[in-house]
């Protein structure tokens, strides 16, 4: 396995809600710890006035003569410098206070949200997206569907997505693995960041079952006949490949084989193992290659009680 945190660039969407802060302590901690393996923070901000012009333009072309005015510029600029400027560079503060030394920049972009985040990330080869789990809109299944989803689908970094209840301290790492190699990945990401945190390690892995409740199969021996054996040998095997790379790497780590619904099974022992953050391939061992709605990392970035990173970079290890 090859250990080494490669160098990370950072962008922060923020938007002044209580979500988008929380997502800036986070990554404060994280950056922290990261030390020389930070390259660089970006705040970014997109407001969606063009994205409606973009659509409507053809019907009036004056609104893009309106946009090249001076007087429309000036308003710009004064909407920044009064509603945007002022929680981005609170943003700035956080990061500083949490002893971030590395370059810190301040974006404002216009269009629609998600796919410009996205586009962003992609252009400026970020490493790792950090955004709340919902926005000032204050409608969870609007903010979850039309942004936080849609940047974890589309984009081609790691997405870490912050609840505002979510800890900023990593003590505790939990690792979800199929044996896929995004779950690979994603088993790679989760070690360095407990290497450098000083983290504890848990290893899941899930039979899928219609079990109402997750069922830990080594502690229920006598239920375990009700499982497939081959799929519990497959368990066994996912967990061990992890519990042995991150012995190898001096990491204390615990390992589980569970039955149930995968989402489920993951997010309760995220609350009983008192999880700080859930580490997860974007993709299963399904043989899709798109992120699906419905999807277990879909599900488990919407119930989880704890920061979500959703690894969408392949590494060898």
């Amino acid at each position: 396995m090859k250990s080494e945190y490669t160098p990370q660039k950072i962008l922060i969407p923020l938007d002044g809600s209580e979500y988008s802060k929380r997502a800036v302590q986070l990554a404060g901690n994280l950056g922290v710890h990261l030390k020389e393996n930070l390259s660089g923070i970006t705040l970014l901000h997109v407001t969606p006035t063009s994205y409606l012009s973009r659509r409507t333009g053809y019907i009036d072309f004056r609104v893009e003569d309106l946009k090249q005015s001076n007087a429309f510029k000036k308003l710009k600029d004064q909407y920044i410098e009064e509603k945007i400027s002022p929680f981005l560079n609170e943003g700035e503060k956080i990061l500083r206070d949490s002893g971030i030394g590395v370059r810190i920049e301040k974006l404002v972009a216009d269009g629609d949200p998600a796919e410009e985040i996205v586009r962003i990330a992609g252009e400026e080869k970020f490493s790792t997206i950090i955004m709340g789990r919902r926005g000032l809109s204050g409608m969870k299944s609007f903010f979850l569907g039309s942004v936080t989803v849609r940047v974890t689908g589309h984009a081609f970094c790691n997405v870490i997505i912050v609840p505002l209840d979510a800890k900023i301290e990593f003590r505790n790492i939990l690792i979800a693995t199929d044996g896929s190699r995004y779950s690979n990945a994603a088993a790679s990401q989760a070690m360095n960041i407990a290497k450098h945190n000083g983290a504890n390690l848990i290893a899941v892995s899930v039979v899928p079952s219609e079990l109402l409740s997750p069922l830990d199969i080594v502690q229920s021996e006598m239920q375990r006949e009700l499982i497939n054996e081959e799929e519990i040998k497959e368990a066994e095997k996912n967990v061990k490949y992890v519990k042995e790379l991150a012995e190898k790497e001096g990491l204390n780590v615990h390992g589980f084989i569970l039955a149930g619904k995968p989402y489920d099974a993951i997010i309760d022992t995220a609350k009983k193992k008192d999880v700080d953050l859930i580490v997860i391939g974007s993709h299963g061992k399904t043989g899709f290659e798109k992120f699906l709605v419905g999807s277990v990392a879909e599900r488990v970035i919407i119930l989880s009680p704890c920061a979500v990173l959703v690894v969408k970079m392949l590494r060898e290890i």
